[in-house]
């Protein structure tokens, strides 16, 4: 399943780079190798294959199973700082009268 959902977004998107990140188990070549094959056989143009542009490439994120945490952190943090920002914004605002 998640071969063919990557295989479609590929068909729309066509990125250069594919990132799958998640808890791997420590065969995470022989899940990269049957990853790799499952898109080949959903997409309209194999991985290694382009003729529309460059090939894509399919690589594992090193985070394992802290991208989620940091995934997290990383809206948090961010949401933060477009709060602080807008914050500033309304304070530059002259009096409604």
């Amino acid at each position: 399943m998640l071969g063919q959902a990557i295989a479609g977004a590929r068909n729309i998107l066509n990125p250069e780079v594919i990132v799958v990140a998640g808890d791997f188990p420590p065969a995470g070549e022989l899940f990269r190798q049957a990853l790799r094959e499952a898109i080949s056989r959903h997409t309209l143009i194999r991985l290694d294959e382009s003729e529309m542009g460059p090939t894509t490439e399919l690589l594992m994120a090193s985070f394992g199973g802290d991208a989620s945490a940091l995934g997290v952190v990383g809206v948090a943090l961010h949401q933060i700082g477009n709060q602080n920002a807008f914050r500033g914004a309304r304070s530059n605002l002259p009096e409604a009268q």
